[in-house]
């Protein structure tokens, strides 16, 4: 269990620095993909593209 901890606080580490680069909209797609990912239970219900934002970053 320890080890599993570890690996989530470093999951939401690392959201968490993605979210410091993305602007107001680009968070809320960017929280929503990962939302939609965290919510399929199957492969074949989650997109095969990446994340792409509507607006360019930066």
């Amino acid at each position: 269990m320890c080890c599993e901890k570890e690996g989530y606080e470093k999951l939401y580490a690392n959201l968490k620095r993605i979210n410091t680069v993305l602007d107001g909209e680009q968070q809320r797609e960017f929280n929503g993909w990962v939302y939609r990912l965290a919510k399929a239970k199957k492969q074949s219900e989650i997109s095969s593209m990446p994340f792409t934002p509507k607006r360019e970053i930066g």
